[in-house]
């Protein structure tokens, strides 16, 4: 592989990183300021080459998504996220996350509906689920199980929670080499 400009300006050349070419593939190197998180590409339009841990987010409180998102980045995640059940399972299926992040109540297909759903597809049975809930329901945890998720947590919660609970379902469900942060 040989580093190429492509004819563009420094500045570019600074904040995208270099160009390599390798054969005939061109890999770019997208460099994402004020954080650590360096990415590859291959060719314009296609996945990032990464080994972080991919999160999937369904989630319909759009501030809730930002946030939970901005903590997880911070951690060293690749995440996704979808609005409702439905754009969930689809993301589910076409990404094929390390975990699912789910809140129990979303528009049209609500979450219980979604992990049923998840862990009977036998292409995403083994994704581990942590349902995100602020029902203070009790069993809770229990509950959750018998919806078929590997965990849940209690909205509010604090991101050392988050991260405390993802460490402990993502070693027991995902067999991958890739660090958990």
């Amino acid at each position: 592989m040989q580093a190429a400009s492509a004819g563009r300006s420094a500045s570019e050349e600074k904040i995208l990183g270099p160009i390599v070419e390798a054969g005939s593939d061109v890999i770019m190197r997208r460099r994402d300021p004020g954080t650590a998180c360096n990415e590859w590409f291959a060719g314009p339009g296609q996945q990032p080459m990464s080994n972080k841990r991919k999160i999937l987010i369904i989630e319909d409180e759009a501030a809730q998504v930002l946030l939970v998102r901005s903590r997880l980045e911070e951690a060293g995640f690749d995440v996704l996220s979808a609005m409702n059940g439905e754009d969930g399972l689809r993301k589910a299926k076409h990404e094929r996350p390390d975990l699912i992040l789910l809140d129990i109540v979303l528009p049209g297909m609500d979450g219980v509906q979604v992990c049923d759903q998840l862990k009977q597809d036998p292409a995403t049975q083994r994704i581990p689920v942590i349902m995100l809930t602020a029902s203070g329901m009790r069993n809770l945890e229990e509950r959750c199980k018998v919806f078929g998720a590997d965990a849940c947590l209690v909205k509010p919660y604090r991101p050392s929670e988050l991260l405390e609970k993802i460490g402990t379902v993502l070693p027991q469900t995902n067999s991958s080499s890739k660090p958990i942060l």
